[in-house]
């Protein structure tokens, strides 16, 4: 089951980063006699620190294909209700929430929820537009979205680059902060939702292990957001995740590899394992409360 969720968790990575890459490649041919060497690191260090993130974070998709291979029904009511969106009256709010909206419709569409799905991203794309992305950077991939809606593989990889476009757009125009809060936004979201359910489960210890498996994920994500630190809203943020790494701090995770197979031909060695993790109910309730109260300070 763990190998299912690590080949969807790296193709998304693979259209994500391809999507960063392009855009960020492209950006640098036509502007480089414009821009200082300050600025390149910059942009350079934010897209480590992002790579370093979706390599080791709970990936929405990877959560929700868990949960319902786990036996969890759909719970609409663990998603931020749309009608919250006319509430998001700044950029930051926004942003934060573009990312949550994000994981929902991953969620939503996994669990073959269609029209809910569909619903999500009509916010997403409204909320696209209020952030000032060029709608030549939004419009196909919104078209191809409702075109595909019932292919949840292209549904998952759309949504996947149109957020891969969205971070190499703010990144690209020195508003890295704001990519982050996509970032924020999306990850709360998904520990969220796997919180959440876990207790529907009918095997919650493999949903609990997979939580406990993100210490990682949040340390990448603080230092992500550490770069922004004159953001006094981020600055918050990382005040609130940084009480959240403490709980995890005492989690104690165990990796262990099982088997090292070698394919002479394409030259490339996987490396397969499993982790031993030690946590109890204290840590879990208090994981969940520290994520929730996040999440509601993001998306109220």
């Amino acid at each position: 089951m763990k190998k299912i969720f690590s080949i969807i968790l790296l193709s998304i990575i693979g259209v994500y980063f391809t999507s960063c890459n392009n855009n960020s490649t492209q950006n640098s041919d036509e502007t480089a006699d414009s821009q200082d060497t300050s600025v390149l690191k910059t942009d350079i260090t934010h897209e480590k620190k992002v790579k370093k993130i979706f390599y080791t974070i709970p990936s929405p998709i990877e959560l929700s294909n868990l949960l319902k291979k786990a036996g969890v029904p759909f719970e609409n009511s663990v998603m931020n209700p749309l009608d919250n969106y006319d509430n998001y009256l700044t950029v930051q709010k926004l942003a934060l929430n573009m990312g949550v909206y994000g994981t929902d419709v991953s969620y939503a569409r996994i669990m073959d929820q269609i029209q809910t799905s569909l619903n999500y991203i009509i916010v997403i794309k409204k909320i696209s537009d209020k952030l000032g992305i060029p709608e030549e950077d939004t419009k196909e991939i919104f078209e191809r979205l409702e075109k595909n809606i019932n292919n949840r593989d292209s549904v998952l990889n759309l949504i996947a680059q149109s957020y891969g476009n969205a971070d190499a757009y703010f990144k690209n125009n020195d508003q890295g902060n704001i990519a982050a809060m996509i970032i924020l936004g999306g990850w709360i979201e998904g520990m969220h939702i796997a919180l959440s359910i876990a207790e529907a489960s009918k095997d919650k210890e493999l949903i609990y292990r997979r939580i406990a498996e993100q210490k990682m994920s949040l340390t990448n994500l603080i230092e992500l957001l550490k770069s922004y630190k004159n953001d006094t809203l981020i600055s918050d943020y990382v005040s609130d995740l940084e009480e959240l790494q403490t709980v995890f701090d005492n989690i104690n995770i165990v990796y262990k590899k099982n088997k090292i197979k070698t394919d002479t031909v394409n030259r490339v060695t996987v490396i397969s394992g499993e982790s031993t993790v030690a946590i109890n109910d204290d840590q879990l309730q208090k994981i969940r409360s520290v994520v929730d109260r996040i999440r509601n300070k993001i998306v109220k």
